[in-house]
């Protein structure tokens, strides 16, 4: 729910500091006190009772999992979520030490890296639970586990007529610990009502499981869209991820905060060519000039995070204005239509998105042009666009994982994870199972 304004404008060192770490014709600037202010506002919106997992999977949607997670646990997110196991490692190597939950299942041949790291793990069935008992003796760990439950997505998840015996299974089981239930939304940014009857469906689970006794900790559901649109759905904690980033959001309840962008894709025009009538532009020779034409290569393709889509679609500011696409996208630069707008030279800035001037290009509006969404926009900029990461207020924090807060919810009082270590002597059948 990004209202088109940057809170804080790059300032003149900032964008100095900026020049000198950009190599190449593309960059993306990612705004580490945004994502830390985001977190704040979601924070004091769901209120202090509610927790926020800041989701950090794909690499924070290929920005960078450790720099965003460690902006997020500074703006009060109360633990962090991933998609992989090698995910949730790389963010214990890197001192990380904040709640960990992997949201999908996981190969039983990283069950034991996972328990030895202490990340809280999906279970969708009771397939892996000998598995994971294994694990949880060998490490001398107490493996944490969150019952995905399928309401409607049709994805991970576990059966509703299936789950109170895995809920049964894992009570019985001294080495595995029932931290959470949860589900995923289908439709969470549509009006469909879709939403609501998964949300019914949850309860009608979540009050069978506490009819026999079971005491869950964490119930959870919204994601970013159903955190803003939905207050219902808050439950126990909500998972933060398009959000992070003030982007891709769409309709949220009138009362809900306002989020800043926090992430601009920009590349620098390399050439400028005057044609002639009856030009062709590109592979395939899509767009004709109409009349003479001022073109303006800029340096970034689809391997940049151009989607090859914007062909003759797309726009991108240059000058604080927006100008058309045309031609085809290539892998490593595209072209746009420069002929309305004032002078342009070789070395100017072109924004994908962003904001540029008083001109702003949102990525909600670009993803749209390009049928497909923010989160897809923001994966596909290649490993080669080097991200610069914006920290006005504390230039040298990204270095150190601690960074201090006023607010209450500060990364000092985090909840640090313990674990629970198991007794011994093991079980005559553990033993077994570990000898086998």
């Amino acid at each position: 729910m990004w209202d088109g304004t940057m809170t804080e404008p790059l300032e003149v060192s900032a964008a100095r500091e900026r020049d000198e770490q950009v190599r190449g014709p593309t960059w993306v600037e990612v705004d580490l006190d945004a994502v830390e202010r985001n977190v704040r506002r979601v924070r004091a919106w769901v209120g202090r009772a509610v927790g926020v997992f800041a989701v950090v999977k794909a690499d924070a949607y290929g920005l960078g999992a450790l720099p965003v997670a460690r902006a997020a646990l500074a703006g009060g997110a109360s633990g962090l979520a991933v998609a992989r196991v090698s995910e949730g490692r790389a963010l214990r190597a890197a001192g990380i030490e904040a709640k960990i939950l992997v949201l999908t299942g996981v190969p039983t041949e990283e069950l034991a890296e996972a328990v030895e790291a202490e990340l809280a793990l999906s279970l969708a069935d009771r397939a892996p639970l000998p598995a994971l008992r294994v694990a949880a003796y060998r490490a001398g760990k107490r493996a944490v586990v969150h019952l995905a439950l399928d309401t409607g997505l049709t994805r991970y998840g576990g059966d509703p007529n299936e789950i109170e015996a895995l809920a049964e299974a894992i009570a019985s089981d001294p080495a595995i610990r029932l931290d959470g239930l949860y589900t995923h939304f289908a439709s969470a940014d549509e009006t469909d009502g879709f939403l609501e009857e998964q949300l019914a469906r949850f309860h009608r689970v979540r009050l069978r499981l506490e009819r026999l006794g079971h005491v869950i900790p964490h119930y959870h559901a919204a994601n970013t869209a159903a955190t803003l649109r939905t207050p219902a759905a808050h439950l126990d904690l909500v998972r933060l991820g398009i959000g992070l980033y003030g982007a891709g959001v769409g309709a949220a309840d009138p009362a809900a905060p306002r989020l800043e962008l926090a992430v601009q894709l920009r590349a620098r025009v390399l050439r400028v060519m005057e044609v002639s009538e009856g030009t062709t532009v590109g592979y395939g020779r899509t767009f004709r000039c109409p009349g003479p034409t001022r073109l303006a290569l800029v340096g970034a393709g689809f391997a940049d995070g151009v989607p090859r889509a914007l062909s003759n679609r797309g726009v991108v500011l240059i000058g604080g204005q927006r100008a058309p696409l045309v031609g085809r996208v290539s892998m490593d630069q595209c072209v746009a239509d420069v002929t309305a707008l004032g002078a342009v030279e070789p070395g100017d800035e072109a924004v994908f998105y962003g904001v540029q001037g008083n001109t702003s290009l949102s990525p909600d509006e670009v993803a749209q042009a390009a049928d497909t969404n923010v989160h897809e926009l923001f994966c596909r900029i290649g490993a080669r666009v080097p991200r610069i990461y914006r920290r006005q207020a504390r230039p040298d924090s990204l270095s150190t994982g601690h960074e201090a807060s006023a607010a209450p919810w500060s990364w000092d009082r985090l909840p640090r994870v313990v674990a629970e270590p198991l007794e011994r002597p093991l079980s005559a059948r553990v033993e077994a199972e570990l000898a086998s």
